[in-house]
C-alpha cells in the first residue's frame, strides 16, 4: 500500500506543477472517487491475502491495482458517463416531462432535493405566478408539495443524472436544500428571491447571476468535497465569505465591497478544494 501512495503523491506534485490550481481537476478525483471507491475493498482485501506466506506474491498485484485506482481517478473523463454533471447535458437522450405547482398561502418555499447527480437551473421569473418546472432524467420524478416544502426526489445510480429546470414566480422567496452525489446549480435572476441555497455533494459546482441587485440577502452554504462558485453580481454588492478546506483560490472583483455586516452574500463553504469568483455583472470580459 506505501507504494500506491507513494505514486499518488507523484502523480499529484507532478500535475499540480504543470496546471497549477486547477479546481476542475480536483472536482474530477472527487467525482472519480464516487464511482471507483470499492477498488479500496479490493485492495484492503488483496493486502490481507498477501499477509500468508503462500500469497505472499499477491502483494505486487495489489500494487498494480492501486496504480489502475490512481490513474482511474486522475485520468477518467467523467462526461463519458450519462450523468448531469456537466451542463453540457445531452437532454435529446431522455423525454421532457413538465410538472406544475399552483399557488398557495406560503410566501416561501423550500425545495428539497435528493439525488445521485443533477443539475439545477433556476430562473425567477415576473410573469409567472404558479411553479413550472421541466426535468429530463432516466426515470419519473417522486415530487411531493407539502405546502412550503417541495421534495424532489430520485433513487436512480449516479450513472443516471438528472436535468432539472425550474421557473418560479417572483412573489415567492426559496430556499435549496440539495443532497447529491455530484451537483451542479445555475441561477438567473433580476433581483436575487432565494434565501439560501445549501449543497451537500461530494462535488459541488454553482454558477449564475443576479443582474439588478438583492430584495433579500443570499446565503450559499455548502458541505462538498470539491466547490467550484461563480457568480455575476451587481457593482457595489456587498459580501463575505468563510472558506473551510485545505486549498482555497479565490478571484473577487475590486467594485464589490467585503464587509461581515449583513451582506448581500454570504458564502460559508466547509469542502476540501473550494474556487470562488465573484464578478461584476455586464463588465467587459466577464
Amino acid at each position: 500500500m506505501k507504494y500506491v501512495m507513494g505514486i499518488f503523491f507523484v502523480l499529484m506534485g507532478i500535475f499540480l506543477i504543470l496546471n497549477g490550481f486547477d479546481i476542475d481537476l480536483f472536482t474530477r478525483i472527487v467525482f472519480n472517487f464516487t464511482r471507483f471507491w470499492p477498488f479500496i475493498f479490493i485492495m484492503i482485501g488483496i493486502s490481507i491475502l498477501s499477509s500468508t506466506k503462500k500469497l505472499k506474491w499477491m502483494k505486487h498485484l495489489n500494487t498494480v491495482v492501486g496504480i489502475i485506482f490512481i490513474l482511474l481517478l486522475l485520468f477518467w473523463n467523467k462526461n463519458t458517463f450519462d450523468t448531469s454533471f456537466s451542463f453540457d447535458y445531452n437532454e435529446e437522450k431522455y423525454e421532457k416531462n413538465y410538472f406544475e405547482i399552483l399557488p398557495d398561502e406560503y410566501e416561501n418555499k423550500t425545495f428539497k432535493m435528493d439525488f445521485s447527480a443533477v443539475t439545477v437551473k433556476v430562473n425567477i421569473r415576473d410573469d409567472i405566478d404558479k411553479i413550472e418546472g421541466t426535468y429530463y432524467g432516466p426515470e419519473p420524478l417522486e415530487i411531493m408539495n407539502n405546502g412550503n416544502v417541495i421534495k424532489i426526489n430520485s433513487d436512480t445510480f449516479l450513472k443516471n443524472g438528472y436535468k432539472i429546470i425550474l421557473d418560479l414566480p417572483s412573489k415567492y422567496t426559496y430556499n435549496f436544500d440539495i443532497n447529491a452525489g455530484a451537483a451542479n446549480f445555475e441561477l438567473k435572476e433580476q433581483y436575487n428571491n432565494i434565501e439560501k441555497i445549501s449543497i451537500d455533494a461530494g462535488a459541488a459546482n454553482i454558477k449564475g447571476e443576479i443582474r439588478e441587485g438583492f430584495n433579500i440577502p443570499l446565503v450559499i452554504n455548502t458541505d462538498s468535497g470539491a466547490l467550484k462558485l461563480s457568480l455575476k453580481i451587481p457593482e457595489n454588492s456587498t459580501y463575505f465569505y468563510s472558506l473551510d478546506g485545505l486549498v482555497k483560490n479565490t478571484h473577487i472583483d475590486s467594485g464589490l465591497i467585503k464587509t461581515d455586516i449583513n451582506p448581500d452574500i454570504r458564502i460559508i463553504s466547509d469542502s476540501g478544494v473550494s474556487s470562488i469568483s465573484l464578478k461584476i455583472v455586464g463588465e467587459v470580459g466577464n
